[in-house]
């Protein structure tokens, strides 16, 4: 969705599963590094685009395109901003989804990172004058909802000095802060996949005066206890830049600072990771998680 190649970029490519058709919609305006979520389920309606970067600007426009009407309409965030995750919920019967943190400036700009969280209600098809508080901003952070509870998991500041180990809770009935636990490693730039009771936190970089450090380390949140434990390390370092999960397990691929094309998974609460295959092309990806799916 949008993005850059030689400019700033303002189409949507929307495919269809499991036919993987592609139609196109445009957005009203092109951005960079915005935010995105796509069809939620039935509950939402709705596809988002939301802040972004071009040039030295920021936007604070979020564009909304109304699957059943096929138009567009715009709401606010609260500023303008990019390099921030969003995650959709649905909860007593109202869809919300939640932009999470980011970026006003350039590093190193004092309060580049302000500590909000956005919300779009999906019921009503609008931006919510309800905003949640981050106990400090973020950006580079990822994202999850399980039941009841929205977590906001690592990230970095606003001057490139140091990543985060800390986990908000948060209560999505109230919209009010629940608790906060840490990872055992500080992380940005990393993956998160929801997995039954368990958040699987994978790759990215650990980040301090020193510079850079790759991650190969996975973590999982027990949502029952609230508790955090390890389990086997990705076969490659870096930034995980992606992961998912279904009923089967959790799945990272890419990283390696961009140079593995492995996917791994772990099945539930199993602390053993499993390389499913390297050098993949999609076919035979798709043909081979079918197949262990089913």
């Amino acid at each position: 969705m949008g993005g850059y190649n030689n400019g700033v970029r303002n189409e949507v490519d929307v495919f269809s599963v499991p036919t993987m058709a592609r139609t196109t919609l445009t957005l009203p305006t092109g951005v960079d590094l915005q935010a995105q979520m796509d069809n939620g389920g039935n509950w939402s309606r709705h596809v988002l685009a939301a802040g972004g970067k071009y040039g030295l600007q920021r936007s604070d426009t979020v564009q909304i395109f109304d699957i059943d009407r096929q138009t567009w309409t715009t709401g606010k965030l609260s500023s303008g901003r990019h390099d921030f995750p969003s995650i959709s919920s649905y909860w007593n019967g109202i869809g919300l989804t939640y932009f999470v943190g980011g970026m006003t400036a350039d590093w190193g700009v004092p309060n580049n990172m302000p500590p909000v969280i956005d919300i779009f209600n999906h019921s009503q098809g609008l931006m919510s004058s309800t905003r949640i508080q981050l106990t400090f901003g973020r950006s580079y952070s990822s994202a999850e909802v399980v039941g009841k509870y929205l977590l906001v998991i690592g990230g970095r500041n606003g001057d490139e000095s140091s990543s985060f180990a800390t986990v908000d809770i948060i209560d999505i009935e109230s919209l009010s802060m629940f608790k906060t636990i840490y990872l055992q490693h500080s992380r940005a730039v990393h993956a998160s996949a929801v997995l039954g009771p368990y958040v699987y936190v994978g790759g990215g970089y650990r980040i301090s005066v020193a510079g850079e450090e790759r991650l190969a380390s996975v973590e999982v949140i027990d949502t029952r206890s609230w508790t955090v434990f390890r389990v086997e390390n990705l076969s490659y370092a870096g930034g995980a830049l992606a992961a998912a999960s279904n009923d089967y397990g959790a799945f990272f691929g890419g990283g390696g600072g961009g140079t593995t094309d492995a996917i791994e998974f772990s099945t539930c609460g199993n602390k053993v990771l499993h390389e499913i295959i390297s050098q993949i092309v999609i076919g035979r990806l798709r043909a081979l998680l079918t197949s262990k799916i089913n």
